[in-house]
């Protein structure tokens, strides 16, 4: 008779092949996007001249110029950095986890789920701003602030959303991993508002600078986001002890 190993979380199915878990969908969402700046690089690679511009691209110190691949490779390097990080994460974190004390550990499956989340944002941030630099550069004439808006509101919206779900499944025991499980509705709340502002912003402006500023709302937003449950806890309190005393 075959028996099911539980891990200590409680979950039989997190170390399927007794390997790390790999954050498929991220992986996913980085091959597509390096396929489509791969294509985008292709296309325009005739029209870019072999020294660009800084000035007119945007990218490197001012009165400089930048090869066009450099231009052309700096963000799928960029993406295929952040994807090799988070699998080496993955991979210290699964020889790691058993040595770590119940509030930090979490699951497999929550680090799945938080490699998921981050490369997948990352993907639809970097894959529409290789776009706009690419083809530009290339003289094109893109709007740079509603292409590079688009794409990072999308991303803060995406990764508010998913943020509830990751820790969930971190199934927390104590101490900071608690703290953080309960946090994460409001945090996910708040990253997604920074968001749909950065969206709704660019709408109104064309200015680069000004349309970059909304992302700066997000410290004093995650921090509200952290205050809050304890803020809550402490009115409810007060107000259970008013009814009592009543």
């Amino acid at each position: 008779m075959r028996r099911c190993t539980v891990t200590a979380t409680g979950h039989g199915d997190e170390r399927a092949a007794g390997g790390a878990v790999v954050p498929r969908i991220g992986v996913g969402a980085t091959a597509v996007a390096l396929v489509v700046m791969a294509a985008l690089a292709w296309t325009a690679w005739p029209d870019l001249p072999a020294a660009i511009d800084n000035d007119e691209s945007g990218v490197g110190p001012h009165g400089g110029t930048t090869p066009r691949g450099l231009l052309v490779a700096a963000m799928p390097l960029t993406l295929v950095g952040i994807g090799a990080l988070f699998l080496a994460l993955a991979a210290v974190g699964h020889t790691l986890r058993p040595h770590l004390p119940g509030a930090l550990r979490g699951s497999a499956r929550g680090t799945r789920a938080a490699g998921d989340a981050v490369m997948a944002s990352m993907a639809l941030l970097l894959a529409p701003l290789h776009g706009v630099l690419v083809l530009n550069a290339a003289g094109g004439d893109l709007p740079v602030a509603l292409v590079v808006g688009l794409s990072v509101g999308s991303g803060l919206v995406l990764l508010g959303l998913l943020l509830p779900r990751v820790q969930r499944l971190r199934t927390p025991e104590d101490g900071i991993g608690l703290i953080l499980a309960r946090n994460a509705r409001p945090t996910g709340v708040a990253v997604a508002g920074v968001g749909a502002v950065q969206i709704v912003t660019v709408f109104f402006t064309d200015d680069v600078l000004l349309a970059s500023l909304p992302p700066l709302l997000l410290v004093p937003a995650m921090f509200g986001a952290f205050v809050w449950p304890f803020l809550r806890h402490g009115l409810r309190m007060r107000a259970a002890e008013r009814v009592n005393r009543g």
